[in-house]
C-alpha cells in the first residue's frame, strides 16, 4: 500500500473513533443538560423525601444528610438545603445550562449558574389529630 491511502485511512479510523466517542459518552452540551436534568430528579426526590420526613417526624429535616440517611441516597450532594421557617425551605443547586423543562416541572425552570428554588410543607397531607383513625 501507498504511504497516502495508509494516512487517509489512520484518519478515517481516528474520526470514526471519535464519532463513536461522542455517541457512547455524549456531546458536551448534552452532558451539561444530563447533568442539570439529574439536579432537577434529585430535587424531586429530595423534596418528597422532605414531605415524608415531616409528615413522620413533624419537624423539618437539619442538614440535607438527615435526608440522606432517611433515604439512602447519597446523589444529594449537589443540592443545597436552607431551612427558611417551621414549614418553608429552600433547594439550592449550580446549574450547567439555561433550561426549562417539561410542563409538568415548570417549577424547576431555571437560569446557568447557582438558583435556589423555595418550597413549603404540604400540612394538608398531614393526619388530623382529633381523628383517630
Amino acid at each position: 500500500m501507498k504511504p497516502r491511502y495508509i494516512l487517509i485511512l489512520i484518519f478515517i479510523l481516528i474520526f470514526t473513533s471519535c464519532l463513536i466517542a461522542f455517541f457512547i459518552v455524549g456531546f458536551p452540551g448534552q452532558t451539561d443538560s444530563v447533568h442539570d436534568g439529574d439536579i432537577v430528579y434529585n430535587m424531586i426526590k429530595v423534596r418528597n423525601s422532605i414531605q415524608d420526613f415531616y409528615n413522620k417526624e413533624k419537624k423539618l429535616p437539619q442538614d440535607i444528610w438527615e435526608i440522606n440517611r432517611y433515604t439512602n441516597n447519597n446523589r444529594n450532594y449537589m443540592i443545597d438545603y436552607e431551612i427558611v421557617n417551621n414549614f418553608n425551605y429552600k433547594l439550592c443547586a449550580k446549574f450547567k445550562t439555561n433550561d426549562a423543562y417539561q410542563a409538568e416541572l415548570k417549577n424547576f425552570s431555571h437560569e446557568k449558574g447557582y438558583q435556589c428554588f423555595s418550597f413549603s410543607i404540604n400540612t394538608s397531607s398531614l393526619p388530623d389529630k382529633n381523628n383517630k383513625i
